[in-house]
């Protein structure tokens, strides 16, 4: 395992990343287990966030429901909630966060295929949306997470031009929804995409950006392409979250911050193509592996391989206890939840 400390510093509204060597009894380990869905008919399970009461919210297929997605909610004592739907005409539902209130957001899917964002709060009160800003393609919007003031992050499509290349192609923004209903385009500069992936009780942002090379290797989504993580802070300032260059990192994805400050993601040392990260969550391509990471609050980057399944996994959510939940692949290429539980949080 590779470990480094990362010294943040706030400076004008940016945070600015320093490297040194930690110490070797500040070694951090992750024990994993995997998580998957006891009801019946139910398959491919992928757990997308951790509240920090330790409720993990996700989705899995149910055979009994067409093969459709559901959601599912798994409580700190162990048990489950019946399957979750969405209380109106759908063809299936994926629970993608869940806050300390109960609080959940996601997506569904119309009769037509669709996308819609959903917010779901803890007594059952149900709303829909999609995002109303300028170029939003109908049917792209997805709810990824929230905070505990239940300000919304997502994505969503808009039609985009590749320089060098002719057409458009349905690229992703990512957006903020606010509590008065206000939508906020997120795409970090000079960016081809860009997703909004968590928000924290302080209105930072985090998730990643897509850069293509001009003139790209080819035109749409087999071009090769570079993913950077970021955080946009509450001013609207953004900046590259990227794990240490001496892990070797090509590709990073940052998937959540908690109310703690902690961010966690997955990098490569192998470089995709464009189309690797337009999926629902990125998963390293045959043949390379997807590394796990977490940048604490105190600075501290810890590096993890989550060797459950093959081309390792990605974590998608995780609590202020430093427990982090995601997905990874079996060798049919099925889906997986897990739990990856700390020895310890590091020191501050």
């Amino acid at each position: 395992m590779m470990k480094k400390s990362i010294l943040l510093a706030m400076t004008l509204g940016a945070i600015v990343l320093f490297t040194h060597s930690a110490q070797a009894q500040d070694t951090v380990t992750f024990t994993f287990t995997s998580l998957d869905v006891p009801f019946s008919g139910a398959s491919n399970t992928k757990a997308f966030a951790i509240n920090p009461g330790g409720d993990i919210v996700g989705r899995y297929f149910d055979a009994n429901f067409g093969g459709n997605p559901r959601g599912f909610l798994l409580y700190s004592n162990g048990t489950y909630a019946p399957p979750i739907d969405v209380p109106v005409a759908n063809t299936g539902t994926v629970l993608r966060d869940i806050n300390a209130s109960g609080d959940m957001v996601g997506k569904y899917f119309d009769a037509t295929g669709s996308s819609h964002g959903f917010f779901m709060s803890a007594h059952g009160a149900f709303s829909s949306f999609d995002v109303a800003l300028s170029g939003a393609i109908s049917g792209t919007t997805v709810a990824n997470s929230l905070n505990n003031h239940d300000q919304i992050v997502g994505h969503y499509s808009v039609s985009t031009s590749i320089p060098g290349c002719t057409g458009t192609f349905p690229l992703p923004h990512g957006f903020l929804l606010d509590t008065t209903g206000t939508f906020t385009d997120i795409a970090f500069p000079g960016a081809i995409a860009t997703r909004a992936q968590g928000i924290d009780d302080s209105g930072n942002i985090v998730g990643y950006y897509v850069t293509l090379p001009n003139p790209p290797s080819s035109c749409g989504t087999s071009a090769l392409a570079t993913a950077h993580g970021f955080l946009r802070d509450r001013k609207g300032n953004y900046t590259t979250l990227d794990p240490p260059a001496s892990s070797g990192a090509q590709e990073a994805n940052v998937s959540r911050i908690d109310d703690a400050g902690d961010v966690t993601g997955a990098y490569s040392t192998a470089q995709f193509a464009l189309a690797g990260f337009l999926k629902d969550t990125p998963l390293a391509p045959p043949g390379t592996t997807f590394y796990g990471f977490v940048l604490w609050n105190n600075g501290d980057f810890t590096s993890f391989d989550i060797t459950l399944g093959v081309g390792g996994g990605v974590p998608l959510g995780i609590n202020p206890r430093g427990t982090v939940v995601g997905v990874y692949e079996d060798d049919t290429g099925d889906d997986h939840g897990f739990i990856g539980t700390v020895n310890r949080r590091p020191c501050p």
